[in-house]
């Protein structure tokens, strides 16, 4: 064998030992039905439950706290952690961690856009998102936007991402055609919670100190003119909704409720409570699902009834995946 084949064969098996060492292992349940997955920042765990029957399927602990999560194919994520300066790829399945991409600690909201095999990633760290080829896990572009990006929301024809800056106030919209930003406009104090709607950005958010905010508001997507002001409840600071509805969903925490907002009269039309200390929310056709992080509950809300149903699981619940939508 010459000298060139045997130096192949030891890289190869030096980037295999670089896996198996980079490569984590955690408990995984027998994934046979449509299942919600939770998050738990307290005590870093996954907890499943059957999304026909919402009963739990068990809690398993996994080694980090994730900051964000999001789906790319069945039974696979990606997420952030503030513990982590890489994004995380895991294995549901197969129980495995591995990351994907190292950048930094700070690494925050993660949103994928399946037309142009993209990832968004902010980072609180530099004030800048990343911008990264999903196929590979390289870095495309990076650029900086207002001071700690915090949350990102791709425009419906994926070709605008809204950028959501908390300590300077702003909301940036960047071009993803030629990579620059477009607009950028003041918002709320601290604000949070993101959705666009109708040629409207819709934002929440705690407000300023002293003066804790209990609306939403509206801007024009192409000015910045703040068009529309709704009343929800105390710190509004999260938002679902999709193209195929007239609502927007609400989570405030300050008063741990969900309010629904009609969007061809920008009305409140309903109010149900919620666990202690609601942070994140997600949906699919029949029912709204929300964490509780100091109730240590999952909330499940009927869309039709706005009744609600109530799931404990082990402290500290926060993100949220649902493994097929179409059956929950």
């Amino acid at each position: 064998m010459n000298t060139r084949n045997i130096m192949l064969i030891l890289s190869f098996i030096f980037i295999l030992f670089l896996s198996s060492c980079s490569q984590q292992e955690f408990e995984a349940p027998l994934l046979d039905e449509p299942y919600l997955l939770v998050s738990h920042v307290k005590e870093p765990a996954f907890s499943y439950i059957n999304l026909n029957t919402h009963e739990k399927i068990g809690s398993f602990k996994q080694p980090y706290p994730l900051t964000n999560l999001i789906s790319l194919a069945p039974h696979e994520l990606l997420a952030t952690s503030q513990q982590h300066n890489a994004i995380l790829h895991y294995d549901l399945l197969a129980g495995t961690i591995e990351p994907v991409l190292t950048i930094n600690k700070g690494l925050t909201d993660l949103v994928y856009n399946e037309i142009k095999n993209q990832l968004y990633v902010t980072d609180i760290q530099n004030n800048v998102i990343h911008i990264i080829n999903a196929l590979n896990y390289s870095v495309e572009e990076t650029i900086e936007v207002g001071q700690s990006p915090t949350e990102l929301s791709l425009d419906q024809d994926n070709q605008l991402l809204y950028v959501l800056n908390l300590n300077s106030h702003s909301l940036v919209i960047i071009d993803l055609e030629n990579m620059s930003i477009k607009h950028e406009f003041d918002v709320i104090d601290r604000p949070s919670g993101l959705f666009i709607k109708n040629n409207l950005v819709w934002v929440g958010g705690h407000g300023p100190y002293g003066d804790l905010n209990r609306h939403i508001y509206g801007y024009d997507i192409a000015t910045g003119e703040l068009i529309e002001k709704i009343e929800v409840g105390l710190m509004p600071i999260a938002m679902y909704g999709d193209e195929q509805e007239d609502f927007i969903y609400i989570l405030c925490h300050g008063d741990h409720i969900l309010t629904k907002i009609d969007t061809t009269t920008n009305t409140l039309i309903n109010t149900v409570s919620v666990g202690q200390n609601p942070n994140y929310l997600t949906s699919n056709n029949r029912s709204i699902y929300v964490t509780n992080l100091d109730s240590n509950t999952v909330s499940i809300i009927d869309k039709n009834t706005f009744t609600v149903e109530t799931i404990t699981v082990q402290e500290g619940p926060l993100g949220m995946i649902l493994e097929d939508r179409n059956d929950g």
